[in-house]
């Protein structure tokens, strides 16, 4: 798995999120959407794959320093090789309904809005544990889905909560 996130703290909280949710895959952490499309395309440090595989679940920010989320979902969608392997999942501070369109129009399968309780992060990770071990996938079409129903994460002004009776994912405009 790939988490592309800027903000250390953020990934901080995702990987201990995943070592609570006792998530076994390996998580590869990157700071910048530029440094995201060197490892997908194996550039430079990263054109060993077999110490940087493509990985089976991109964890993208919209939000990045330079080259954004946006941009790298142009990037896997120009590169269909790459991308047709990798299911897109987008973890986003940003709460715009168009911003959201937009990144699903771009190729990404799931637009969640960053849970803000820790509790929920965990949830959330433990949801992503039903994508199973690498050896146990045979199919894009096993991986593109959190689990249905698929959770909606909404977010109010105190807290945020996973909601998984709900059958989409988008988050409410507010």
């Amino acid at each position: 798995m790939l988490l592309v996130e800027d903000n250390s703290d953020d990934a901080y909280l995702l990987q201990t999120a995943f070592q609570k949710a006792e998530i076994q895959e390996p998580l590869t952490v990157l700071g910048s959407g530029l440094e995201a499309i060197r490892y997908l395309s194996g550039e430079g440090k990263y054109e060993n794959r077999e110490a940087f595989p493509i990985p089976f679940l991109i964890l993208l920010d919209l939000s990045l320093p330079g080259v954004d989320g946006f941009e790298v979902l142009r990037w896997l969608r120009k590169h269909p090789e790459i991308g047709r392997r990798i299911t897109s999942l987008v973890l986003t501070g940003i709460e715009s309904q168009s911003l959201m369109d937009e990144a699903r129009s771009l190729g990404a399968q799931t637009v969640l809005v960053k849970p803000v309780k820790f509790e929920d992060l965990v949830a959330l990770a433990k949801r992503l544990k039903t994508f199973g071990s690498r050896s146990t996938r045979k199919s894009r079409k096993a991986r593109t889905s959190l689990a249905a129903p698929s959770p909606q994460v909404r977010r109010d002004s105190e807290s945020c909560y996973v909601d998984s009776s709900r059958e989409t994912n988008r988050a409410p405009a507010h």
